[in-house]
Formats: C-alpha cells, sequence, structure tokens
C-alpha cells in the first residue's frame, strides 16, 4: 500500500475537479471516498483528474465505476481526463470507457 496518494478539488468553471497524484491502491481508499464526498452534491460535472497518478490498481477502478454510479444516480455525469497511456489502456480492458466519457 501507498502512502503518497493525494486527490485534491477545485473547480473549473462549473465543473468540480477531483486530482489525483500519486498511487491509488487500497491505501488511497479512505482519502479518495473522503474526497469524493466533500464534492459538492449539486455539481453537474465531475472530473477526476489522472495526469499525475502514476499507479491505480482494481481499487481505483472500481472506485471509478462506483463513482459513474453514485453520479449518475444523482443526474451528474463522470469524466476521466488525461489516463496514462497504460491506465488507458486498463479502462479499455474493463470497458469502463463503454460508461464513462474519457478526455486527453
Amino acid at each position: 500500500m501507498s502512502d503518497t496518494f493525494t486527490a485534491n478539488i477545485t473547480s473549473e468553471g462549473d465543473v468540480t475537479v477531483l486530482k489525483l497524484v500519486g498511487e491509488f491502491d487500497l491505501g488511497g481508499l479512505s482519502t479518495f471516498n473522503e474526497a469524493l464526498a466533500a464534492v459538492d452534491p449539486s455539481a453537474a460535472q465531475v472530473v477526476i483528474d489522472l495526469s499525475e497518478l502514476t499507479f491505480v490498481d482494481s481499487t481505483g477502478l472500481g472506485c471509478f465505476a462506483r463513482s459513474h454510479n453514485e453520479l449518475e444516480a444523482r443526474g451528474a455525469k463522470l469524466v476521466l481526463r488525461a489516463p496514462s497511456k497504460a491506465g488507458r489502456r486498463i479502462i479499455d480492458v474493463l470497458d469502463l470507457g463503454q460508461s464513462v466519457e474519457i478526455i486527453d
């Protein structure tokens, strides 16, 4: 497990951005969950910025899928931004890109 994971919330206009930095594994689960819980419930779109994410395991991928489902249930949209080449390959293998928008 990693101690080098952070999740920071910012706004870009009317979009809430959750920027993940470091290695997202089981050790980062509570950090991610706390950050997601702090997102304004009225946010129409939440972007998870993966540009500084150096590693993600099944824990993180499961969190992305769960977040998508929770946001969709309240009428909001989840977008994954700037996954690494390896991260994009994993997202594609799991077909997560079929339900979640991915932008470079």
